[in-house]
C-alpha cells in the first residue's frame, strides 16, 4: 500500500511506500524536509475526473505543468536489507573471480602498459679511434637485437661447454705432446746429421767427387737423409693431431666462439647459405657466385689469402673449381653443425647494418630486456665484438657508440656481456 500526501510548502503531491511512514523525506520540488504521515492520516489523492470544474476548466487542469504532477519516491530500504545485499554482491563477485581463474582463464596473458606503448628508437655509431685520436667510420657492420632471456642461458651454456672441453682437450694435448716430443727430437737429430754430411760432401772439390771418400760421404748422406725422411713421416701425423687439438682449445677461448659475424644475422644468413649449397649441388657456378655475393657483398671483391673455410670457398668460386668449392662448402656445413651441437645462437629480433657513415638505428621494445650485438671485421683493426645490455625502461642513452675502446675481448678481460 502507498501513502499519498502533499508538501506543506509548495503543495507538491508525493506518493511513497507504506514502509516509509514516520521517516523524513525531501520534497523533490522545493527540497523541504517532510515527515511521512502514517497510512491512516494520508491525504486523499485527488482525481481530475472528480472535479466539479467545467469542461473548459478540466481541459485547463489537464495542461498543468509536469513539475506539479504527483511524484513517487523510491522505497526506503531497512539497514538490514542494505547490509545483506552488499554481502551477497561481494560473495557473487568472489565466486565469479574463482570460476574464471580455475576454468582456464588464469593462463591468459595480461595486458600491461608496456605492451601498449610504442617501441623507442636507439641511434648508434660504429667507428675506430687510432692513437692520434682520428676516428674511422665502419660501414656494413651487422648489428642485432637479442632478448636477454635467450642470450644469457646461451652464454652460460657456452661457458660451461668451454670449461668442460678445455679439460678434455688439455688431457689429449698432454698425451699428444708426450708422443710427439721424442719423435721431434729424433727428427731434429737426423736432420742435423744429414745436413752435416751434405755440407762435407759439398765442400769436396769436383776432382774427388768420384773418389772413394766422395762416394762414402755421398752414401752416408743418402742413408742419413732416408732416416730423416722416415722420422718426419712418423712425427708429422702426431704433430698435426697436436696442432688441431691446440687450435680447438684456442677456439673455446676466442671471441668468435661466443659471437660470430654470421650468427648475428643468423636468420637471413642460414637461408642464403642454403641457397649457395643448392647452387653448388646442381653445378651452377654462376648461381653459386650470386648467392655468395648476397651472403657477403664483398666476398669476391678482393683476394683472400687466409685458409679459413670461407676464404677457401671464395677462392674456389673465383677460380671456377666446382669440386673444391663443394668440398669447402661441406667443411663450412660441418663447422656450423658442430657449433649448433654446442647450442644454437639465439634468434635476433631485429637486424640492421651501419651505413657509409657508420650509423644505424634500432627499434627497442619497452617490454623485456635486450642486448645489442655487433661484429666488425676491419682490415687494419681485425675483428671486433660488442655485447651491450639494453634495459626495457628506455633509460639507456638513446645514442650508442661502439668503438675499439669498448668492445669485449675474452682473452684480455674475460668480460663478454657489458653493462650500458
Amino acid at each position: 500500500m502507498d501513502i499519498s500526501f502533499n508538501c506543506d510548502k509548495c503543495g507538491q503531491q508525493i506518493v511513497i511506500d507504506a514502509s516509509g511512514a514516520g521517516n523524513q523525506v525531501q520534497c523533490p520540488k522545493c527540497s523541504a524536509v517532510l515527515i511521512v504521515p502514517s497510512a491512516a492520516k494520508q491525504q486523499p489523492r485527488k482525481h481530475l475526473g472528480d472535479s466539479p470544474l467545467s469542461s473548459d476548466s478540466r481541459q485547463e487542469k489537464l495542461s498543468v505543468p509536469k513539475s506539479t504532477a504527483a511524484v513517487t519516491l523510491p522505497k526506503q530500504q531497512s539497514p538490514l536489507r542494505v547490509v545483506a545485499g552488499t554481502m551477497l554482491g561481494v560473495l557473487g563477485l568472489t565466486l565469479s573471480v574463482y570460476l574464471v581463474y580455475f576454468l582456464g582463464f588464469k593462463s591468459a596473458k595480461p595486458v600491461s602498459l608496456g605492451n601498449l606503448l610504442p617501441d623507442y628508437t636507439i641511434d648508434g655509431e660504429v667507428f675506430v679511434v687510432d692513437r692520434d685520436g682520428k676516428s674511422t667510420k665502419l660501414s656494413l657492420v651487422p648489428v642485432g637485437l637479442v632478448s636477454l632471456d635467450e642470450l644469457i642461458p646461451y652464454l652460460k651454456n657456452k661457458i660451461e661447454t668451454a670449461n668442460r672441453e678445455t679439460v678434455r682437450l688439455r688431457a689429449l694435448i698432454e698425451a699428444a705432446n708426450a708422443e710427439a716430443a721424442p719423435l721431434k727430437i729424433e727428427k731434429d737429430r737426423l736432420q742435423e746429421v744429414s745436413d752435416k754430411l751434405l755440407n762435407r760432401y759439398s765442400e769436396l772439390s769436383p776432382s774427388i767427387f768420384h773418389d772413394k771418400l766422395g762416394k762414402t760421404l755421398k752414401e752416408q748422406y743418402e742413408e742419413a737423409h732416408i732416416a730423416y725422411t722416415n722420422a718426419v713421416e712418423r712425427w708429422t701425423p702426431v704433430n698435426d693431431r697436436l696442432y688441431k687439438l691446440k687450435s680447438e682449445e684456442e677456439r673455446y677461448h676466442s671471441n668468435e666462439y661466443y659471437l660470430d659475424r654470421s650468427f648475428v644475422e643468423i636468420n637471413s644468413w642460414r637461408q642464403l647459405f642454403e641457397n649457395l649449397g643448392t647452387a653448388l649441388a646442381s653445378g651452377n657456378l654462376t648461381g653459386a657466385r650470386q648467392a655468395l655475393t648476397q651472403l657477403e657483398p664483398e666476398a669476391l671483391a678482393h683476394t683472400r689469402t687466409n685458409n679459413d673455410p670461407f676464404s677457401v670457398l671464395c677462392r674456389d668460386l673465383n677460380s671456377g673449381d666446382l669440386h673444391d668449392a663443394q668440398t669447402a662448402y661441406a667443411n663450412i656445413q660441418q663447422m656450423i653443425h658442430h657449433r649448433d651441437s654446442e647450442g644454437s645462437f639465439p634468434k635476433t629480433t631485429q637486424i640492421a647494418k651501419t651505413d657509409a657513415d657508420g650509423k644505424f638505428q634500432m627499434q627497442v621494445p619497452r617490454t623485456g630486456d635486450f642486448a645489442l650485438l655487433a661484429v666488425a671485421d676491419d682490415t687494419a683493426w681485425g675483428k671486433m665484438f660488442w655485447m651491450v645490455k639494453i634495459p626495457s625502461n628506455g633509460a639507456f642513452p638513446r645514442k650508442i657508440m661502439l668503438t675499439n675502446r669498448n668492445n669485449f675481448n675474452v682473452l684480455s678481460s674475460g668480460q663478454i656481456l657489458r653493462d650500458p
